[in-house]
């Protein structure tokens, strides 16, 4: 390999390197878990606030479930979505859980947006952007409607 190819590699892994790491173009951030809306039909709305670096982050994911603190072995998996129509900035998004499935007890939400896309940039999959925040609450049920507050 001639001198110049190693050095338009290296130019290439630095560029990479500092699209993922110093520039961060496809990061996006969950901020926080807000306060549930109670029932929603069947449904109990979560809502997430998140910050984007830019608009149409497509290959980003969310994925969320609700785990039981008396029976951990019980879990309730939302519906893993893209979030390709996030907005550039501050955005929020609800995630519904089905009251189907649960008890009033005590339970621990665990959402994860992870995003390791990326045709141009191959560090994105190698090493994708994943953030996780957990929030517990308590579901509580009066005359069949569930209600969720933080604990």
């Amino acid at each position: 390999m001639s001198n110049y190819q190693e050095l338009v590699l290296y130019g290439l892994v630095v560029l990479s390197l500092a699209d993922r790491f110093i520039l961060g173009r496809k990061k996006i951030d969950l901020i926080d878990i807000g306060e549930p809306q109670n029932t929603l039909g069947n449904a109990i709305a979560f809502p997430i606030n998140l910050k984007a670096k830019k608009t149409n982050i497509t290959g980003a994911q969310v994925e969320y479930w609700l785990r039981d603190k008396r029976d951990p072995t019980t879990v309730i998996s939302g519906k893993t979505r893209t979030l390709e129509f996030t907005e550039k900035g501050a955005s929020s998004e609800n995630l519904l859980i089905d009251t189907r499935y649960l008890d009033a007890s005590d339970w621990t939400l665990t959402v994860r947006i992870k995003h390791g896309n990326s045709r141009i940039n191959p560090l994105y999959r190698v090493f994708p952007i994943t953030k996780v925040l957990t929030k517990q609450f308590t579901i509580t049920q009066q005359a069949g409607v569930f209600h969720a507050k933080a604990s």
